[in-house]
């Protein structure tokens, strides 16, 4: 019996996304009696079955299908060649998901490079070691928030790239001014 409570309870918590797209379905087209559906007023007593396999990426991607949502309605496209509801958006999971890891590769490339281009451009060390900082405050903070890396991970990952920054910065040749 504990083994059945354990699994239970590490099922998770459904995503915001899918429960405003359910009730939205229930709302426009009204097929379903209320008393069926009022379990969705009541988001914690439900679970997901499946747990996306990468938790930055699942977060990630309604924000994606919202911005290409709103491209479809701003150049007056139809939102679906599926379905001709005007209410319902249904997009290609698997372009959607391509198109959110383009967008994480590219703020993860301009995340780790552009400080890199920072302290080239500047003289002052002091100046660099601020960038520094910064930078690894961003990383850590960004890797905190959007995945579910474990404390040592965080650590880890950015105590290792400010190492790789100062290892820069000390293999420039600049000196202290």
């Amino acid at each position: 019996m504990l083994e059945q409570s354990q699994s239970i309870f590490a099922y998770e918590s459904p995503r915001r996304r899918d429960l405003e797209n359910l009730q939205n379905w229930v709302n426009n087209k009204a097929s379903v009696a209320r008393d069926e559906t009022a379990y969705l007023s009541k988001p914690q007593d439900l679970m997901t079955m499946l747990s996306p396999r990468d938790d930055a990426l699942a977060r990630l991607t309604p924000l994606t299908e919202r911005l290409v949502s709103g491209l479809y309605t701003l150049c007056k496209k139809p939102r679906s060649t599926v379905t001709r509801d005007p209410n319902l958006t249904l997009l290609s999971e698997s372009r959607l998901q391509r198109l959110t890891r383009a967008m994480v590769a590219s703020a993860v490339v301009v995340l780790l490079l552009v400080p890199i281009i920072i302290i080239n451009a500047l003289a002052s060390v002091s100046l660099r070691m601020m960038v520094i900082v910064v930078a690894s405050a961003i990383l850590i903070t960004a890797l905190s928030t959007s995945t579910n890396a474990k404390t040592v991970e965080v650590f880890m990952s950015g105590a290792t790239y400010a190492t790789v920054l100062v290892v820069f910065v000390a293999g420039n040749g600049v000196k202290a001014t």
